[in-house]
């Protein structure tokens, strides 16, 4: 009596199992052995091969190699769908495609992600119904705050649209900096940087620097320097170099000495002006030499001085003039 078994046939592109001999090829529903790399499942011709559960068609093996999960018409090597999830497919470029690939979707490669539009770029939105984006480890972050639009390099809690923290005591400070590069020829790079103890930003403050000089400084203080990292004491602007400009204006804080034509003002007598200049080389209230030198020029109390020499000399002029029109007068009396 023949032993009877179940073969596997493939019919109208339906898997069927039906009745056959013991000597036939045959396929077992309840496991085989002895089984060859010829062994197969499928079909030998150009027809679709379908697997049925409940009969409903659950995968799709297209004769041109393209394989559907619950799609019958798959687009890709690898195609799954669901009428209420998003459909995934695998491209025959390598691309693994999240999305209708006929409309909008997302393409993952080894490389890349793409936001596209068929295949048409389009944007790509990181949680785009709220919830920040993080990159990067905790202690080295960067990230988006979706709750006020704020982004942060080296912080997970940004306090203004962009913030970048860092911690660096070395020599140069880069790791707490921005830096901006040109590599063409004769391009350098400059650098953005908060100052800490050992840096050579000061303490405190903030500097625009190349790979060989500090060009502008800001200490904690609000002091600022242009060409050095050391702001003059007492000074709110410190310039190593010269300064040109077309047009200075200051708030001279001084009185300015309009009073010396002031008829209660005491205006030296020349004999005085003749002894002062003896003694001390320079005229009074005049910084000497030596003072220049060690203080520097006040610009506007110096030109409130040198304005108020100014006027004393015209007094002087004046005196003088009235004198020699009495003398003129006194002279052409007697030659009458």
């Amino acid at each position: 009596m023949q032993k009877q078994v179940l073969k596997t046939l493939i019919a109208g592109g339906m898997l069927v199992m039906m009745n056959t001999s013991a000597d036939a090829q045959s396929w077992s529903l309840s496991g085989n052995a002895g089984t060859a790399n010829a062994n197969f499942i499928g079909t030998t011709d150009s027809k679709d091969f379908r697997i049925r559960t409940n009969g409903t068609t659950r995968i799709t093996v297209k004769s041109i190699g393209k394989t559907g999960f619950g799609t019958s018409s798959p687009v890709a090597k690898l195609h799954v769908f669901s009428s209420t999830l998003v459909p995934v497919s695998l491209s025959a470029d390598g691309l693994f495609v999240i999305g209708d690939k006929a409309g909008y979707n997302i393409a993952f490669d080894a490389q890349d992600v793409q936001a596209r539009n068929n295949s048409a770029a389009a944007t790509l939105y990181q949680n785009f119904y709220g919830g920040d984006v993080q990159l990067g480890s905790s202690t080295s972050p960067f990230i988006y705050k979706y709750s006020n639009g704020n982004a942060g390099i080296g912080t997970l809690s940004p306090a203004c649209r962009l913030q970048i923290s860092g911690s660096d005591s070395s020599n140069q400070g880069k790791n707490a900096a921005i830096e901006i590069s040109n590599t063409a020829i004769g391009g350098t790079n400059w650098y953005l940087k908060s100052g800490a103890t050992g840096t050579t930003t000061p303490k405190g403050g903030f500097s625009i620097a190349n790979d060989n000089s500090h060009y502008f400084v800001i200490d904690s203080g609000g002091q600022v320097a242009i060409n050095t990292t050391t702001p003059a004491t007492g000074y709110r602007l410190s310039v190593n170099g010269k300064i040109i400009c077309e047009e200075l204006g200051l708030q001279v804080k001084t009185d300015w000495p309009d009073y010396v034509f002031d008829k209660t003002y005491s205006l030296k007598s020349l004999p005085e002006i003749k002894a002062f200049i003896e003694t001390n080389n320079h005229l009074p209230e005049v910084p000497s030499a030596r003072e220049i030198k060690s203080k520097g020029v006040a610009v506007g109390e110096m030109q409130a001085i040198l304005l108020k020499k100014i006027e004393e000399l015209t007094l002087y002029v004046i005196a003088q003039d009235e004198k020699i029109s009495q003398m003129q007068k006194q002279l052409n009396e007697v030659a009458k």
